[in-house]
């Protein structure tokens, strides 16, 4: 969708439920995080500048297992670390995966799901929260666990976009 869509000035994906997962510090003892599973382009396309450090971006590759990164909320920044802007750079475990703290959002950026997670990670980790089916995840045509969202370019309708959203998922369901 995002490589054919012509409405639209950008394209994201994100997981609508958040997933629990066992987040660990080197020397600390793990506790119960949710994690947002998001595209790369994510925060990007929100228009979400990181507060501390970076959000993902264009740099970070897709491809299963090739970003191993992630974002923080800021209320988990805050309560887990500190509030300490060198978490930046540090290895964090993610159900035992280990993930590079690659920044922090702004305080007053939850997320696109109901509840706001305690961390963002690209689409191309999955496999950290469900190691079973993670990788089949990022493949299976079938599996319809991603949320898209888009934001409009200048002079375009929601019509507009809707109609072409609904003619490329049209070309799609008949190339698969």
């Amino acid at each position: 969708v995002r490589k054919r869509a012509t409405t639209l000035d950008g394209v994201y994906g994100y997981q609508l439920e958040l997933q629990p997962a066992s987040l660990r510090v080197r020397d600390t003892g793990a506790e119960r995080v949710y994690a947002g599973v998001v595209t790369t382009n994510y925060f990007q396309v929100l228009g979400v500048p990181a507060a501390v450090g970076r959000t993902f971006g264009a740099s970070d590759p897709e491809e299963a297992g090739a970003s191993p990164i992630a974002v923080l909320s800021h209320r988990f920044w805050t309560r887990r670390f500190d509030s300490d802007p060198a978490v930046v750079g540090r290895t964090v475990y993610l159900n035992g995966y280990p993930l590079t703290v690659a920044g922090v959002a702004p305080e007053a950026f939850l997320g696109m799901t109901v509840v706001a997670p305690d961390l963002w990670i690209p689409t191309s980790m999955v496999a950290a929260l469900n190691a079973e089916n993670g990788a089949r995840q990022l493949t299976a045509r079938g599996a319809g666990w991603l949320m898209l969202g888009g934001r409009l370019k200048p002079g375009v309708s929601r019509a507009q976009a809707s109609a072409e959203i609904s003619a490329i998922g049209e070309t799609i369901a008949k190339e698969f």
